[in-house]
């Protein structure tokens, strides 16, 4: 039997799993072959450009890629809440909501879900965006602005 053309439309077990990045970023994939799928996003051609990551799996489930997909979704919606920025594609496209495609369905299952042991943790360098949302708009632009109308003060001043 041929997977290639038939993998998307035959129940077959078919495994979810997590690159985890230092930036506080992961991607959340599927795949029919752990092994050869790491070996794929390690790889040159990868689309992570060297970027290091922890490779976890987080579950396994036997559907049709379509089946597969809703439990992508579910751990996407999983890992948000944990706090994790989520990529969309290499090089690292970022989704800034995940739950705003997360149907009931996809959140009752992320809901059953264990988050995984192997998950490393977050690093201090890697904000959770609503955190970070606040810090920026109360802390970082208006000091950042301050900064820039000194300078730009300095700068008229001296041309005088």
């Amino acid at each position: 039997m041929n997977w290639k053309r038939n993998q998307k439309y035959l129940p077959r077990p078919r495994h979810l799993y997590g690159l985890f990045f230092d930036n506080g970023c992961c991607y959340v994939g599927q795949t029919v072959d752990l092994k050869q799928r790491e070996q794929q996003h390690r790889s040159a051609r990868g689309g992570w450009q060297g970027r290091r990551f922890s490779f976890v799996p987080l579950s396994s489930m036997t559907g049709t890629q379509a089946d597969a997909e809703a439990h992508e979704y579910a751990w996407r919606y999983k890992a948000f809440q944990k706090g994790w920025r989520i990529y969309s594609k290499p090089p690292g496209i970022l989704i800034r909501d995940p739950s705003r495609r997360t149907t009931g369905y996809m959140k009752s299952l992320a809901a059953g879900y264990a988050w995984p042991e192997a998950v490393p943790r977050r690093s201090a360098g890697a904000p959770s965006s609503l955190a970070w949302g606040f810090f920026k708009w109360l802390f970082l632009y208006p000091f950042l602005f301050g900064v820039a109308v000194m300078v730009l003060q300095a700068v008229v001043m001296a041309a005088l």
